[in-house]
């Protein structure tokens, strides 16, 4: 009789376990997400200006192109540190988005997209009108030439990782609800897109033309962030840069 008592309240006392597991990146704080899409939107142009007057101090106030890819190094390098401080003890969580390994392979199914899509797109519209690089991407190709290591750190790693906590786990993490992730969508897509778009170009031609693959990336990693987690949009994210970087510098080279 004792003994069978003893049994019950064993089974009791595992079925009031707490389940400690650390969840994934979608179960940080409310907070800690507005905290990240501050941090990584407005804040961005706050750290970007503070760094960029620094090296021009240093650099005798010549704005030059090692000059600018010195900023965008030291920029991001920064901002990486004040998003994963954010973040603090919650970073353990981003480890079960890496765990789905289903997830990561559709992040790589993702990327593959994103490449594909844009190459169609461009060779549709070069059939009716001149293609022309976008603002950003002539800075990321000037970039790339005079730092090609530094640059596929960055851009295929550092890049992806600050923009994927900015605009997926902050932006569209705060809005992620039944009720408002339209909003959500809305939000990351559109902030996402035009953050990548210079309204003071010169070549404003240029830059709507470009405008519709930042848009078709910005729905994707999107997506892939609310359907499959943060291992699938980062891996897309990181997969598209890379390709990027590595394509210009054959393609340079040759």
């Amino acid at each position: 009789m004792l003994l069978e008592e003893e049994t019950k309240t064993n089974i009791d006392n595992q079925n009031n376990v707490i389940d400690i597991t650390p969840k994934d990146s979608k179960s940080i704080s409310l907070l800690k997400k507005i905290f990240l899409a501050v941090t990584g939107i407005p804040g961005l142009f706050v750290i970007s200006l503070i760094i960029s007057l620094i090296v021009l101090f240093v650099n005798g106030m010549q704005d030059t192109p090692e000059a600018t890819g010195i900023t965008d190094f030291v920029t991001y390098g920064v901002l990486l540190v004040a998003l994963l401080g954010i973040l603090n003890k919650d970073i353990i969580k981003f480890k079960e988005d890496f765990k789905r390994w289903t997830d990561v392979l559709i992040g790589v199914a993702f990327g593959i997209g994103l490449i594909v899509i844009p190459i169609l797109y461009n060779l549709l519209v070069q059939q009716f009108y001149p293609l022309e690089v976008s603002d950003n991407e002539a800075g990321l190709r000037s970039f790339i030439g005079i730092y090609p290591v530094c640059s596929v750190i960055f851009l295929g790693i550092v890049g992806p990782v600050c923009e994927e906590l900015t605009y997926r786990v902050g932006l569209f993490g705060i809005f992620n609800n039944k009720k408002l992730k339209w909003l959500g969508y809305l939000l990351s897509i559109l902030v996402f897109t035009f953050m990548h778009f210079n309204f003071a170009s010169a070549n404003i031609v240029g830059e709507l033309i470009n405008l519709p693959n930042y848009l078709i990336c910005a729905v994707l990693l999107t997506v892939a962030y609310d359907k499959f987690g943060f291992g699938a949009s980062l891996t897309a994210h990181s997969l598209n840069n890379l390709y990027a970087v590595i394509a210009f510098l054959i393609t340079s080279k040759l």
